[in-house]
């Protein structure tokens, strides 16, 4: 940070009145005036701003964690509902992406209806490594997923998923506006052995 920025926060935060304290005639070798120092920065819009960035963070949190409740609960209309309407989700790196929410809800709900490996039922979908960048009412992401099934002895975990995500805001709601899934560590090919 510039010597003078700094020493004009330091007089903000401290209430210091400096410039009005100052003799008509400055000595050369003090600081100038506040007024004719660069601006300090406002001690309460920079709070305003990362608690913003931070509730931005967390809103887009929640929003991860309901892709994967929507999915479980087998809510697709809800599920629907996490992306734009013109939201793009990209299943794997060979995949052709699906444009449009309800489109992309279809196409997880026949999926899963489906049960293309075989784990059957109950199963859960768990995030974790989530890492946000918020840029306005836009944001970038990754994060991982596990996917719980049931297993021989229990619950087992089939497969790791890396996600990769653009959100936007809407009407102050974070969503979906692009969603790709990467097999991380994938499941045998034809479910729990």
């Amino acid at each position: 940070m510039h010597k003078l920025t700094l020493f004009a926060l330091c007089l903000t935060l401290c209430g210091a009145a400096h410039a009005q304290d100052a003799p008509a005639e400055a000595d050369p070798a003090e600081p100038a005036p506040l007024e004719e120092a660069e601006a300090a920065p406002d001690p309460l819009a920079i709070l305003q701003e990362e608690v913003a960035a931070l509730r931005a963070r967390e809103d887009i949190r929640e929003l991860l964690h309901a892709y994967g409740r929507t999915l479980d609960t087998r809510n697709f209309a809800a599920f629907a509902d996490l992306f734009t309407a013109d939201a793009e989700y990209v299943g794997g790196p060979n995949a052709e992406p699906i444009s449009g929410n309800r489109e992309i809800a279809v196409f997880l709900r026949d999926i899963i209806a489906s049960d293309p490996s075989g784990y059957g039922e109950p199963n859960r979908h768990v995030f974790f490594n989530e890492h946000i960048v918020v840029d306005g009412d836009t944001a970038t992401g990754s994060s991982m997923s596990a996917f719980v099934v049931p297993g021989p002895q229990g619950p087992m975990m089939a497969i790791v998923a890396r996600y990769e995500d653009d959100y936007v805001r809407q009407d102050g709601v974070w969503k979906f506006a692009r969603r790709a899934v990467y097999g991380a560590i994938p499941g045998p090919p034809n479910g729990p052995q």
